[in-house]
């Protein structure tokens, strides 16, 4: 009896102390609209999921409608500030960026091979000193050779394994998303770190699936306690743990293989040559560093170009009349040359940068880009307490009915050729904005309209046999948006 009374009363006090923390948060932020939870547990009770954790800002949209563009919801003693206006949030990632850091929600969940920060979890002088060592990759002489050395061959390896497919046939059915798993993959891996792997044309790469336990894992680190996963023996925690040492593992290796070998122009060769060149101690990155960064750019790159790519042949395949437009532009530019230059890339395809851009609005692959207030500062007129997350709502934005008009669920690539980027901008950035913009966005972009060219110029993209174009994909948002099925289509011969 004594030992259930010790208990219960340690529970009442800890209890107590979480309600005592939960109200002085909720007294600091109460000049913000929204809505308060005493902890994550009664969130989950009453608001049925994780709403703007897994199901993408788009689920918060009846609470834009109910408390307006900027309003917050109060877990425990965490707050969460959304904003859903276009001009607040440039002051949050462009005007008053210094006074905010990606936060700990970011920093515990992609920190999980190494203690040291990388460039996504870094901020001040540390991330400074990240992006310097891997400036080099993503200028356009870095980005490049990348084009010529690894992203052509890879483009090339997945068409000509659809010509062997194809043989003498009219059209055959291929399963797009092996297909892009295992372009983007291989290419990360030969662009990242040197590494060719063995890919069936069938079956989805190790490195695909890898990076989708990877991604699995960091998942649950951002939701759940490090100690737990630490501590408990059984599923999904010592999944979480096997993976993170198998992943860790197998950066190792290919670093210490890159040691003697960094003439090549993939990204850990980059990082090492600038290591190597660094004359002051302080601006080097050490072993850790670039294992970190190793995993950051593997992990980020992968997922949202690979579900971008999906959506983009999903929504091809249903419009006929947008592929036969991509077409003729890529004709036009191409005028029989079997390869375009990477300046042609980025300069001469419009119509293909607005499939992309409309893709991206719709189905944003990463629609949670957070910032965390380093001290009180003020974003129009209402103030934001020091140590508050602040979340700027794309994905409610670029859905917006009163912006982009009554068709703004229709695939229209259209409409980002009628705006301008400076009108359109802070409404759907899927690569977010000001300093802490994605580094790898020139690059992502390269890929998708290589395969695009590549793709078009040879074959025609449609449903198959018994489908509509007017069967609809659901979605899946997990660590990423993605079609909740793998996405096939048929393929015929231009």
């Amino acid at each position: 009896m004594s030992v259930l009374l010790a208990v219960a009363v340690l529970f009442a006090l800890v209890f107590l102390e979480n309600y005592r923390r939960h109200r002085n948060e909720v007294k600091r932020v109460q000049h913000i609209p929204g809505v308060a939870y005493l902890n994550w547990p009664i969130y989950l009770l009453f608001s049925g999921d994780l709403n703007f954790l897994l199901k993408g800002s788009k689920g918060l949209s009846p609470l834009v409608n109910k408390y307006g563009p900027v309003f917050r919801i109060t877990i425990g003693w965490e707050t969460f500030v959304f904003v859903a206006d276009h001009q607040l949030n440039k002051e949050v990632l462009v005007t008053k960026d210094k006074h905010f850091r990606k936060g700990p929600l970011v920093e515990s969940s992609v920190n999980v091979v190494s203690d040291e920060n990388n460039i996504i979890a870094s901020h001040g002088e540390v991330w400074r000193k990240h992006r310097m060592a891997l400036n080099p990759s993503f200028s356009d002489s870095g980005l490049k050779d990348i084009y010529n050395s690894f992203i052509i061959p890879c483009c090339d390896t997945v068409l000509r394994s659809w010509d062997d497919k194809i043989g003498s046939q009219d059209k055959i059915n291929i399963n797009m998303s092996v297909a892009l798993g295992n372009f983007v993959s291989d290419l990360f891996g030969q662009a990242a770190m040197g590494y060719k792997f063995e890919n069936k044309q069938d079956e989805l790469s190790y490195m695909y699936k890898m990076c989708k336990r990877v991604n699995l894992a960091m998942i649950t680190l951002a939701i759940v306690p490090k100690y737990m996963v630490t501590y408990l023996p059984f599923y999904p925690f010592s999944d979480v743990k096997k993976t993170i040492k198998e992943w860790r593992a197998f950066l190792q290796e290919c670093i210490t293989k890159k040691i003697n070998e960094q003439e090549n122009s993939d990204l850990l060769s980059v990082m090492l040559r600038h290591r190597a060149s660094t004359v002051d101690e302080t601006e080097k990155l050490n072993d850790e560093e670039i294992l970190s960064n190793l995993h950051m750019l593997m992990i980020a790159g992968n997922d949202t170009t690979i579900h971008t790519m999906e959506w983009i042949m999903y929504y091809l395949a249903r419009n006929p009349t947008v592929q036969e437009k991509a077409r003729l532009e890529v004709e036009t530019v191409c005028d029989g040359t079997d390869t375009v230059t990477y300046e042609q890339i980025h300069e001469n395809f419009p119509y293909l940068n607005a499939i992309i851009k409309e893709a991206l609005r719709m189905k944003m692959p990463a629609s949670h880009i957070f910032r965390y207030s380093k001290n009180d500062v003020t974003i129009g007129d209402t103030l934001i307490p020091k140590n508050v997350t602040v979340v700027p709502l794309f994905g409610h934005m670029s859905r917006e009915e009163n912006y982009w008009g009554e068709d703004t669920s229709e695939f229209k690539p259209e409409r980002f050729l009628e705006k301008s980027d400076s009108e359109i901008r802070y409404r759907t950035t899927p690569f977010s904005a000001g300093p802490r913009a994605c580094i790898g966005k020139k690059l992502a972009n390269t890929e998708m309209l290589t395969f695009l060219i590549q793709t078009l110029k040879k074959y025609r993209v449609s449903v198959r046999d018994g489908e509509s174009t007017s069967d609809w994909m659901p979605e899946k948002m997990m660590a990423t948006m993605s079609t909740a099925e793998e996405v096939k289509v048929c393929i015929s011969k231009i």
